[in-house]
């Protein structure tokens, strides 16, 4: 049985809200950087964008001015006077991290209300950013932030989220004495995914509009359209003295305790039915696993010998251990 859930921590940026340049307030400018999106990210990932979100460079003025000298980023913008280089940075910069650049997801909205109204889970918010830009979005995107019980921030912590002691920092603020008792939700940073779990928490990247493809031994691949179901996410709750139905969530559904069940959403209560439909489904999550994503340490060569055979009719549904 899988171990009691209390707390949910996630980032909201990327998970909860995404860009939506339509809704941005003419008053404000023009919402389109005239930055590449790659070079964009690329500067969002260098040391020096790291340092101002940690709160080591005090203002994005002087995080664009550093940003300016990096080669690759003269070379990309060679076209931009080298005086006028640093005010653009800073001005992209900007309206990229603007609250008014954002808006907020429906299903995820509505898989947080599940967690937290219907099951109980207190949320923690943890997220790189300053002072200054959670200030602006708590101010602009109050709703999206009410939910969460306990805020913890990259700019007042002074690391990042990827690192262990962001990690433990935001146990010990939240009040949290099992991290074996919390899951940590991302979009899509695996860095964050290996700190959480190097502390001892769960953790699953949800990846809305994609189905589980393959296993990764840090983390589980769940799809945002179930999840935000409350019916699919009650399982997830051990309940104490409740038996699972067959049917309506037919599965243990993506259990958060060290396996993987692979599993289906089945309408039909037969369970004859939902064994051969969780057999096909075996077939086709073994069919899409890449090698390379496989730990040999974690996964048997019986278990794999037969993933590769497809299961035959009368075996049971196996499970992947991580």
């Amino acid at each position: 049985m899988s171990p009691h859930l209390e707390f949910v921590l996630l980032d909201p940026l990327g998970l909860v809200l995404l860009p939506a340049h339509d809704e941005y307030p003419p008053q404000y400018g023009s919402p389109v950087p005239p930055i590449p999106p790659k070079l964009m990210r690329r500067m969002l990932l260098s040391g020096i964008w790291q340092r101002y979100e940690r709160g080591h460079i005090p203002t994005l003025e002087e995080a664009a001015v550093a940003l300016a000298e990096l080669p690759f980023v003269k070379t990309s913008m060679a076209n931009i006077d080298d005086c006028a280089l640093a005010k653009t940075i800073a001005t992209s910069m900007s309206h990229a991290r603007s609250p008014y650049s954002l808006r907020e997801l429906p299903d995820m909205a509505k898989l947080l209300d599940n967690l937290r109204d219907q099951l109980n889970l207190k949320l923690v918010c943890t997220t790189n950013a300053t002072r200054e830009e959670m200030c602006m979005l708590q101010s602009r995107l109050p709703t999206a932030f009410a939910r969460f019980d306990t805020i913890i921030i990259s700019g007042e912590e002074g690391v990042g989220k990827t690192s262990q002691q962001f990690m433990q920092v935001a146990l010990q603020k939240a009040g949290i004495r099992h991290a074996h008792h919390c899951m940590y939700l991302d979009a899509c940073d695996m860095q964050s995914i290996v700190a959480a779990r190097s502390v001892g928490m769960h953790a699953a990247l949800i990846q809305p509009h994609q189905l589980i493809a393959r296993i990764n031994p840090f983390a589980r691949r769940i799809n945002l359209e179930e999840l935000a179901n409350l019916e699919a996410l009650t399982p997830l709750i051990p309940q104490p003295h409740s038996t699972p139905q067959v049917g309506a969530v037919n599965t243990l559904c993506a259990s958060f305790t060290t396996a993987i069940y692979v599993h289906i959403i089945n309408s039909c209560n037969s369970p004859s039915n939902v064994m051969s439909q969780q057999h096909l489904h075996n077939k086709k999550f073994s069919e899409n696993t890449c090698p390379q994503d496989s730990n040999p340490s974690l996964l048997t060569e019986k278990s794999m010998s037969d993933n590769a055979n497809h299961h035959s009719a009368e075996s049971p549904p196996r499970t992947l251990g991580i």
